[in-house]
């Protein structure tokens, strides 16, 4: 099946996210392409540049626009939500959404009139043919090399969950973020995340759950009887769910006391076995 362009995107899209939740657009995609039946060859089909599927792409893009003219909201990187605005149109939706239907918004109109010249198409290249209807617009972000810091925030902020370094590293070459030499990338990337939450404490950009797995740290602190509850409803021979423990902060006594609790067995325990837990666990 031919892959759609942004527009005939743009009202499944919006029926997508008409409950109301927030979704990931990689989810999106997903759903999309098996709306559309897409095969693996369509799915795999690359922009010019050869960085991008052109299908998710066309997903970003139907986003984009529909952003544009108030109808979802990013509510933080590579998430969206429909908006008031979104829910009013989709109480009584037009059987299409195109570029010329979005013009009755006054939002969208300004961002038509800042879009990039009428001689390249939305991958940002010279067309090859004219094609009816498609918008005129720059190219995806983020597709130039960043520092393998920066690359790993980007990567775990669109993620929204904890990764392991070596899934990071995988992410971000496959996005054609970072390009590295070197024989083990995910190393690479614990290595220099754990630099940076050494260097910056709490102000850093990440915060380390488990060993060699970390997320973004939005500095936030849950309670011990909250980290209680989640340490004795899980086996202590099987992993701490991160999605779980969220972004605990304790102090080293309270850290301590659920290390003992959940390893100790009633018997004393070096502080250096302590802290290696507590780490481990993201605990302080």
């Amino acid at each position: 099946m031919p892959i759609p362009d942004f527009q005939n995107l743009m009202l499944p899209m919006l029926q997508l996210s008409a409950d109301g939740k927030e979704h990931r657009l990689s989810d999106a995609i997903e759903v999309l392409a098996q709306q559309y039946k897409l095969s693996d060859e369509d799915r795999a089909e690359l922009l010019p540049s050869g960085r991008q599927a052109r299908f998710d792409n066309k997903v970003g893009w139907a986003r984009t626009h529909l952003g544009k003219a108030g109808l979802l909201a990013n509510s933080r990187r590579g998430w969206f939500h429909i908006t008031e605005q979104g829910r009013a149109l989709f109480a009584d939706p037009p059987e299409r959404i195109t570029v010329a239907f979005l013009m009755r918004y006054p939002e969208y109109a300004a961002f038509r009139s800042q879009a990039a010249p009428a001689n390249t198409n939305e991958e940002g290249v010279p067309p090859t043919e004219e094609v009816t209807g498609e918008f005129p617009a720059a190219p995806e972000p983020m597709l130039r090399r960043l520092t393998a810091i920066d690359a790993a925030y980007h990567v775990l902020s669109e993620a929204g969950v904890p990764l392991h370094s070596h899934e990071i590293a995988q992410r971000m070459i496959a996005q054609g973020l970072w390009t590295t030499k070197g024989k083990t990338p995910g190393s690479t990337v614990d290595a220099q995340i754990a630099v940076d939450i050494k260097a910056n404490g709490t102000n850093s950009r990440f915060r380390r759950v488990r060993r060699s797995t970390f997320t973004i740290n939005s500095n936030g602190v849950i309670s011990t009887a909250a980290v209680s509850a989640v340490l004795s409803s899980t086996e202590p021979s099987a992993p701490l769910p991160a999605e779980r423990i969220g972004q605990a902060q304790l102090s080293f006594a309270d850290a301590a006391e659920q290390v003992m609790h959940r390893f100790a067995n009633r018997q004393p325990m070096h502080y250096q076995a302590i802290t290696r837990h507590a780490l481990d666990l993201g605990l302080i």
